[in-house]
Protein backbone atom coordinates (compact mmCIF):
# COMPACT_ATOMS: atom_id res chain seq x y z
CA UNK A 1 0.00 0.00 0.00
CA UNK A 2 2.79 2.43 0.88
CA UNK A 3 4.50 1.68 -2.45
CA UNK A 4 1.27 2.64 -4.22
CA UNK A 5 1.18 5.97 -2.37
CA UNK A 6 4.84 6.59 -3.20
CA UNK A 7 4.12 6.04 -6.89
CA UNK A 8 1.19 8.47 -6.68
CA UNK A 9 3.43 11.06 -5.04
CA UNK A 10 6.00 10.92 -7.83
CA UNK A 11 3.31 11.00 -10.51
CA UNK A 12 1.86 14.22 -9.04
CA UNK A 13 5.35 15.64 -8.57
CA UNK A 14 6.17 15.01 -12.24
CA UNK A 15 2.93 16.56 -13.53
CA UNK A 16 3.95 19.82 -11.86
CA UNK A 17 7.63 19.97 -12.69
CA UNK A 18 7.90 17.96 -15.92
CA UNK A 19 4.43 18.74 -17.28
CA UNK A 20 3.76 15.03 -17.84
CA UNK A 21 0.35 13.65 -18.81
CA UNK A 22 -2.21 13.62 -16.00
CA UNK A 23 -3.63 10.14 -15.52
CA UNK A 24 -4.16 10.21 -11.74
CA UNK A 25 -5.80 12.80 -9.47
CA UNK A 26 -6.17 11.75 -5.80
CA UNK A 27 -8.71 14.44 -4.84
CA UNK A 28 -11.73 15.86 -6.65
CA UNK A 29 -13.54 18.95 -5.33
CA UNK A 30 -17.11 19.39 -6.56
CA UNK A 31 -18.92 22.67 -5.92
CA UNK A 32 -22.47 21.35 -6.18
CA UNK A 33 -24.21 24.73 -5.88
CA UNK A 34 -23.34 28.38 -6.30
CA UNK A 35 -25.79 29.56 -3.63
CA UNK A 36 -26.11 29.53 0.13
CA UNK A 37 -28.72 30.03 2.85
CA UNK A 38 -26.34 31.67 5.33
CA UNK A 39 -25.66 35.42 4.84
CA UNK A 40 -22.19 35.33 6.38
CA UNK A 41 -20.17 38.52 6.76
CA UNK A 42 -17.00 36.80 5.58
CA UNK A 43 -18.46 35.44 2.32
CA UNK A 44 -20.59 36.64 -0.59
CA UNK A 45 -21.67 33.35 -2.18
CA UNK A 46 -25.13 33.86 -0.66
CA UNK A 47 -25.47 36.97 -2.85
CA UNK A 48 -24.87 35.05 -6.07
CA UNK A 49 -27.44 34.85 -8.81
CA UNK A 50 -27.53 31.58 -10.72
CA UNK A 51 -25.30 31.61 -13.82
CA UNK A 52 -27.22 28.77 -15.42
CA UNK A 53 -28.36 25.20 -14.92
CA UNK A 54 -26.54 23.26 -12.23
CA UNK A 55 -25.13 19.86 -13.18
CA UNK A 56 -27.60 16.98 -13.31
CA UNK A 57 -27.35 13.49 -11.81
CA UNK A 58 -26.44 12.25 -15.28
CA UNK A 59 -23.59 14.78 -15.40
CA UNK A 60 -22.30 13.52 -12.05
CA UNK A 61 -22.52 9.94 -13.28
CA UNK A 62 -20.20 10.90 -16.16
CA UNK A 63 -17.83 12.66 -13.75
CA UNK A 64 -17.79 9.54 -11.56
CA UNK A 65 -16.83 7.40 -14.55
CA UNK A 66 -13.93 9.76 -15.24
CA UNK A 67 -13.00 9.82 -11.54
CA UNK A 68 -12.65 6.04 -11.58
CA UNK A 69 -10.32 6.22 -14.59
CA UNK A 70 -8.28 8.94 -12.84
CA UNK A 71 -7.98 6.85 -9.64
CA UNK A 72 -9.63 9.51 -7.49
CA UNK A 73 -9.49 8.50 -3.80
CA UNK A 74 -11.62 11.25 -2.20
CA UNK A 75 -14.49 13.34 -3.56
CA UNK A 76 -15.35 16.45 -1.55
CA UNK A 77 -18.73 18.13 -2.02
CA UNK A 78 -18.98 21.85 -1.35
CA UNK A 79 -20.60 25.00 -2.66
CA UNK A 80 -22.14 27.30 -1.63
CA UNK A 81 -24.15 25.09 0.65
CA UNK A 82 -24.34 21.59 -0.89
CA UNK A 83 -27.23 20.42 1.31
CA UNK A 84 -29.49 22.80 -0.64
CA UNK A 85 -29.54 20.14 -3.35
CA UNK A 86 -32.36 17.70 -2.51
CA UNK A 87 -30.64 15.01 -4.58
CA UNK A 88 -27.42 15.17 -2.52
CA UNK A 89 -27.85 11.57 -1.24
CA UNK A 90 -28.13 10.35 -4.84
CA UNK A 91 -24.96 12.26 -5.80
CA UNK A 92 -23.11 10.69 -2.86
CA UNK A 93 -24.28 7.22 -3.93
CA UNK A 94 -23.00 7.76 -7.47
CA UNK A 95 -19.46 8.34 -6.20
CA UNK A 96 -19.63 5.79 -3.41
CA UNK A 97 -20.44 3.17 -6.06
CA UNK A 98 -17.02 3.69 -7.67
CA UNK A 99 -15.28 2.98 -4.35
CA UNK A 100 -14.07 6.45 -3.30
CA UNK A 101 -14.33 8.17 0.05
CA UNK A 102 -16.90 10.94 0.20
CA UNK A 103 -16.72 14.20 2.13
CA UNK A 104 -19.00 17.20 2.50
CA UNK A 105 -18.40 20.81 3.59
CA UNK A 106 -21.55 22.32 5.10
CA UNK A 107 -22.63 25.16 7.38
CA UNK A 108 -24.78 22.62 9.21
CA UNK A 109 -27.85 24.84 9.41
CA UNK A 110 -30.07 22.56 7.30
CA UNK A 111 -29.03 19.35 9.05
CA UNK A 112 -31.29 17.21 11.21
CA UNK A 113 -30.93 13.72 12.63
CA UNK A 114 -33.01 12.38 9.75
CA UNK A 115 -30.94 14.15 7.08
CA UNK A 116 -27.67 13.07 8.70
CA UNK A 117 -28.84 9.44 8.73
CA UNK A 118 -29.86 9.76 5.08
CA UNK A 119 -26.46 11.11 4.04
CA UNK A 120 -24.66 8.46 6.07
CA UNK A 121 -26.80 5.68 4.55
CA UNK A 122 -26.01 7.03 1.09
CA UNK A 123 -22.32 6.44 1.76
CA UNK A 124 -20.97 9.67 3.24
CA UNK A 125 -17.69 9.07 5.10
CA UNK A 126 -16.61 12.49 6.34
CA UNK A 127 -18.37 15.73 7.21
CA UNK A 128 -16.91 19.19 7.88
CA UNK A 129 -19.15 21.74 9.57
CA UNK A 130 -18.34 25.45 9.52
CA UNK A 131 -18.67 26.95 12.99
CA UNK A 132 -17.07 30.27 13.95
CA UNK A 133 -18.54 30.87 17.41
CA UNK A 134 -19.89 28.94 20.36
CA UNK A 135 -21.94 31.85 21.68
CA UNK A 136 -25.32 32.77 20.18
CA UNK A 137 -24.80 36.51 19.73
CA UNK A 138 -21.42 36.19 18.02
CA UNK A 139 -22.60 33.31 15.83
CA UNK A 140 -25.56 35.36 14.62
CA UNK A 141 -23.32 38.39 13.99
CA UNK A 142 -20.96 36.35 11.80
CA UNK A 143 -23.37 33.94 10.12
CA UNK A 144 -26.49 36.12 9.95
CA UNK A 145 -28.69 33.30 11.24
CA UNK A 146 -30.03 32.29 14.63
CA UNK A 147 -29.03 28.67 14.11
CA UNK A 148 -26.28 27.87 16.64
CA UNK A 149 -28.37 25.51 18.78
CA UNK A 150 -29.43 23.56 15.68
CA UNK A 151 -25.85 23.24 14.45
CA UNK A 152 -24.54 22.14 17.85
CA UNK A 153 -27.33 19.58 18.13
CA UNK A 154 -26.29 18.13 14.77
CA UNK A 155 -22.64 18.02 15.82
CA UNK A 156 -23.61 16.19 18.99
CA UNK A 157 -25.76 13.72 17.04
CA UNK A 158 -23.02 13.01 14.49
CA UNK A 159 -20.41 12.37 17.18
CA UNK A 160 -22.64 10.09 19.25
CA UNK A 161 -24.92 8.33 16.77
CA UNK A 162 -22.88 7.92 13.56
CA UNK A 163 -19.49 6.68 12.40
CA UNK A 164 -18.84 9.78 10.29
CA UNK A 165 -15.45 11.44 10.62
CA UNK A 166 -16.42 14.85 12.04
CA UNK A 167 -14.40 18.00 11.42
CA UNK A 168 -15.09 21.58 12.44
CA UNK A 169 -13.97 24.52 10.26
CA UNK A 170 -13.37 27.75 12.19
CA UNK A 171 -12.95 30.82 9.96
CA UNK A 172 -10.62 33.20 11.80
CA UNK A 173 -11.56 36.84 11.26
CA UNK A 174 -11.40 40.14 13.10
CA UNK A 175 -14.82 39.22 14.49
CA UNK A 176 -13.59 36.18 16.42
CA UNK A 177 -9.78 36.12 16.41
CA UNK A 178 -9.78 36.62 20.21
CA UNK A 179 -11.98 33.55 20.75
CA UNK A 180 -9.69 30.83 19.37
CA UNK A 181 -8.76 29.28 22.72
CA UNK A 182 -12.20 29.57 24.39
CA UNK A 183 -13.79 28.05 21.30
CA UNK A 184 -11.27 25.19 21.20
CA UNK A 185 -11.78 24.36 24.87
CA UNK A 186 -15.55 24.22 24.39
CA UNK A 187 -15.77 22.39 21.05
CA UNK A 188 -13.52 19.49 22.11
CA UNK A 189 -16.28 18.50 24.55
CA UNK A 190 -18.31 17.39 21.49
CA UNK A 191 -15.95 14.50 20.67
CA UNK A 192 -14.97 15.84 17.26
CA UNK A 193 -12.14 14.24 15.25
CA UNK A 194 -10.68 17.41 13.72
CA UNK A 195 -10.66 21.19 14.16
CA UNK A 196 -9.33 23.22 11.26
CA UNK A 197 -8.59 26.97 11.40
CA UNK A 198 -9.08 28.94 8.19
CA UNK A 199 -8.17 32.62 7.74
CA UNK A 200 -10.84 34.96 6.41
CA UNK A 201 -9.52 36.47 3.20
CA UNK A 202 -10.62 38.23 0.03
CA UNK A 203 -9.08 35.85 -2.52
CA UNK A 204 -9.99 32.56 -4.16
CA UNK A 205 -13.68 31.79 -3.51
CA UNK A 206 -14.09 35.16 -1.81
CA UNK A 207 -12.61 37.22 -4.64
CA UNK A 208 -15.91 39.04 -5.20
CA UNK A 209 -15.79 40.67 -1.75
CA UNK A 210 -15.14 44.39 -2.03
CA UNK A 211 -12.44 46.10 0.03
CA UNK A 212 -15.11 48.04 1.94
CA UNK A 213 -16.92 44.81 2.84
CA UNK A 214 -13.74 43.00 3.86
CA UNK A 215 -12.62 45.79 6.20
CA UNK A 216 -15.22 44.71 8.77
CA UNK A 217 -13.71 41.23 9.16
CA UNK A 218 -10.20 41.29 7.66
CA UNK A 219 -7.51 40.14 10.09
CA UNK A 220 -5.37 43.01 11.34
CA UNK A 221 -1.71 42.24 10.45
CA UNK A 222 -0.72 43.64 13.85
CA UNK A 223 -2.82 40.92 15.49
CA UNK A 224 -1.07 38.09 13.64
CA UNK A 225 1.62 37.34 16.31
CA UNK A 226 -1.02 36.92 19.03
CA UNK A 227 -3.30 34.92 16.72
CA UNK A 228 -0.43 32.57 15.84
CA UNK A 229 0.38 32.09 19.52
CA UNK A 230 -3.27 31.27 20.27
CA UNK A 231 -3.44 28.88 17.31
CA UNK A 232 -0.35 26.99 18.45
CA UNK A 233 -1.75 26.77 21.99
CA UNK A 234 -5.02 25.47 20.56
CA UNK A 235 -3.06 22.91 18.55
CA UNK A 236 -1.37 21.61 21.70
CA UNK A 237 -4.78 21.26 23.34
CA UNK A 238 -6.12 19.35 20.34
CA UNK A 239 -3.10 17.05 20.29
CA UNK A 240 -3.51 16.34 24.01
CA UNK A 241 -7.09 15.26 23.38
CA UNK A 242 -6.29 13.14 20.31
CA UNK A 243 -7.93 15.56 17.86
CA UNK A 244 -6.46 16.39 14.45
CA UNK A 245 -5.69 19.99 13.53
CA UNK A 246 -3.83 22.05 10.96
CA UNK A 247 -0.21 21.30 10.25
CA UNK A 248 2.23 23.20 12.43
CA UNK A 249 3.85 24.59 9.27
CA UNK A 250 0.50 26.09 8.22
CA UNK A 251 -0.12 27.69 11.62
CA UNK A 252 3.39 29.11 11.96
CA UNK A 253 2.96 30.83 8.58
CA UNK A 254 -0.56 32.14 9.23
CA UNK A 255 0.62 35.63 8.26
CA UNK A 256 0.81 34.47 4.62
CA UNK A 257 -2.84 35.37 4.27
CA UNK A 258 -1.51 38.90 3.66
CA UNK A 259 1.69 38.10 1.75
CA UNK A 260 1.88 37.92 -2.08
CA UNK A 261 4.56 35.24 -1.96
CA UNK A 262 4.77 31.47 -2.00
CA UNK A 263 5.22 29.63 1.27
CA UNK A 264 5.96 26.45 -0.71
CA UNK A 265 5.19 25.28 -4.28
CA UNK A 266 1.43 25.04 -4.86
CA UNK A 267 -0.05 21.78 -6.15
CA UNK A 268 -3.49 23.11 -7.05
CA UNK A 269 -4.52 21.54 -10.34
CA UNK A 270 -2.14 18.63 -9.82
CA UNK A 271 -3.01 16.93 -6.53
CA UNK A 272 -6.64 17.87 -6.95
CA UNK A 273 -8.94 19.48 -9.46
CA UNK A 274 -12.16 21.46 -9.08
CA UNK A 275 -15.45 21.35 -10.97
CA UNK A 276 -17.92 24.16 -10.29
CA UNK A 277 -21.71 23.88 -10.06
CA UNK A 278 -22.10 24.42 -13.82
CA UNK A 279 -19.39 22.03 -14.98
CA UNK A 280 -16.38 24.29 -15.54
CA UNK A 281 -13.10 22.60 -14.64
CA UNK A 282 -10.64 24.71 -12.62
CA UNK A 283 -7.05 24.32 -11.51
CA UNK A 284 -7.92 26.31 -8.38
CA UNK A 285 -10.82 28.54 -7.36
CA UNK A 286 -9.04 31.54 -8.88
CA UNK A 287 -8.17 30.09 -12.29
CA UNK A 288 -10.80 28.52 -14.54
CA UNK A 289 -10.39 26.90 -17.93
CA UNK A 290 -13.68 27.81 -19.66
CA UNK A 291 -13.79 24.10 -20.47
CA UNK A 292 -16.84 22.14 -19.37
CA UNK A 293 -17.43 18.50 -18.52
CA UNK A 294 -20.67 18.72 -20.52
CA UNK A 295 -18.48 18.99 -23.62
CA UNK A 296 -15.54 16.72 -22.80
CA UNK A 297 -14.73 13.93 -20.28
CA UNK A 298 -12.70 15.10 -17.30
CA UNK A 299 -9.72 12.89 -18.14
CA UNK A 300 -9.52 14.59 -21.54
CA UNK A 301 -9.87 18.12 -20.13
CA UNK A 302 -7.01 17.58 -17.69
CA UNK A 303 -4.65 17.08 -20.62
CA UNK A 304 -5.99 19.90 -22.80
CA UNK A 305 -4.13 23.16 -23.43
CA UNK A 306 -6.69 25.20 -21.46
CA UNK A 307 -6.05 23.19 -18.29
CA UNK A 308 -2.29 23.27 -18.79
CA UNK A 309 -2.48 27.07 -19.05
CA UNK A 310 -4.57 27.25 -15.88
CA UNK A 311 -1.97 25.16 -14.04
CA UNK A 312 0.77 27.48 -15.25
CA UNK A 313 -1.16 30.40 -13.75
CA UNK A 314 -1.13 28.55 -10.43
CA UNK A 315 2.63 28.00 -10.68
CA UNK A 316 3.18 31.72 -11.38
CA UNK A 317 0.54 33.04 -8.96
CA UNK A 318 1.57 35.87 -6.61
CA UNK A 319 -1.79 36.52 -4.93
CA UNK A 320 -1.88 36.73 -1.13
CA UNK A 321 -3.13 33.21 -0.47
CA UNK A 322 -3.28 30.95 2.54
CA UNK A 323 -6.26 28.95 1.31
CA UNK A 324 -6.42 25.98 3.66
CA UNK A 325 -7.44 23.42 1.03
CA UNK A 326 -4.63 24.10 -1.42
CA UNK A 327 -1.94 25.15 1.08
CA UNK A 328 -2.37 22.23 3.47
CA UNK A 329 -2.40 19.79 0.55
CA UNK A 330 0.74 21.40 -0.88
CA UNK A 331 2.49 21.25 2.49
CA UNK A 332 1.98 17.49 2.47
CA UNK A 333 3.65 17.31 -0.95
CA UNK A 334 6.66 19.35 0.22
CA UNK A 335 9.74 17.10 0.66
CA UNK A 336 11.16 18.93 3.75
CA UNK A 337 7.77 18.62 5.47
CA UNK A 338 7.53 14.92 4.60
CA UNK A 339 10.95 14.21 6.07
CA UNK A 340 10.21 16.04 9.32
CA UNK A 341 6.61 14.88 9.74
CA UNK A 342 6.44 11.38 8.30
CA UNK A 343 4.31 9.85 11.13
CA UNK A 344 1.69 12.62 10.80
CA UNK A 345 1.70 12.24 7.02
CA UNK A 346 1.16 8.48 7.24
CA UNK A 347 -1.77 9.15 9.57
CA UNK A 348 -3.28 11.46 6.90
CA UNK A 349 -2.76 8.78 4.27
CA UNK A 350 -4.52 6.18 6.39
CA UNK A 351 -7.49 8.53 6.80
CA UNK A 352 -7.84 9.78 3.22
CA UNK A 353 -6.17 7.34 0.86
CA UNK A 354 -6.64 3.86 2.30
Amino acid sequence: MRLKHLKTYFKIFLTRYANTKINEVPFLFLSLVDRCNSPCKTCTIWKNNSRGQELSLNDYQKIAESAKKLQVRVVSFGGGEPTLRPDLPEIIKIFKNIGVKTHINTNGTTLSAQKIDCLSSAGLDMISISLDAIEDKLYKEIRGLDALKRVLASIKYISKETSLHLSINYVVSALNDNQILPFTKEIIKYNIQKLKFIPASNNLQQSSISSSESRSFQIDPLRIPQIKEDLLQAQKLLCKNGIEGNSIMYLKHFDHVHKPERLIPCYSGHLFTIIDAYGEVKSCYEFGTKTNIKDHPLEKILNMKSYSQARQKVNQCKLPCHDVGSTEASIRMHPPYIIKNLPALLSDIRLFLK
